[in-house]
């Protein structure tokens, strides 16, 4: 795979460096949304629960599907949501925390808020590359 990535980033005329920011920054976003716990109270049935713990099984299933490929002009975030209905209150919570921290990760690039696509399943997010005529420094 990442053959073919480097085969289309040199037909793009792209360098490889972007591609390696690419998989390391999937990486590091797919890290820092995964859900581990499960917040409960003490009068909660188990039947809650555990659908509670499934929705947060399918959200973080759904992480690998969350891709970010950088370029040299711009950058594209991705990502297909589970198909349950249960799941999109956490997963609207995850996509403004996902561009939060996708702007965190290169302060050359800032990203858009999530938008739906076509198939009503799959979010994405673009950037253009900033310039950098020169710096501002606030004092």
């Amino acid at each position: 795979m990442i053959i073919i990535d480097l085969i289309f980033r040199i037909v793009e005329r792209d360098s490889f460096n972007n591609s390696m920011k690419s998989y390391i920054a999937t990486w590091k976003i797919r890290r820092f949304l995964s859900q581990t716990n499960v917040d409960t109270t003490f009068n909660e049935l188990a039947s809650i629960l555990n659908r509670k713990q499934m929705i947060i099984k399918k959200a973080n299933r759904s992480l690998l599907t969350l891709t970010v490929d950088y370029y040299e002009k711009g950058a594209i975030a991705k990502w297909t949501l589970p198909d349950n209905c249960e799941s999109y209150n956490i997963m609207e919570e995850l996509l403004a925390q996902a561009k939060r921290e996708l702007n965190q990760l290169d302060n050359r690039y800032l990203f858009n808020d999530f938008i739906r696509l076509e198939n009503g399943r799959t979010f994405i997010s673009t950037t253009a590359r900033k310039k950098n005529k020169g710096a501002v420094y606030c004092y």
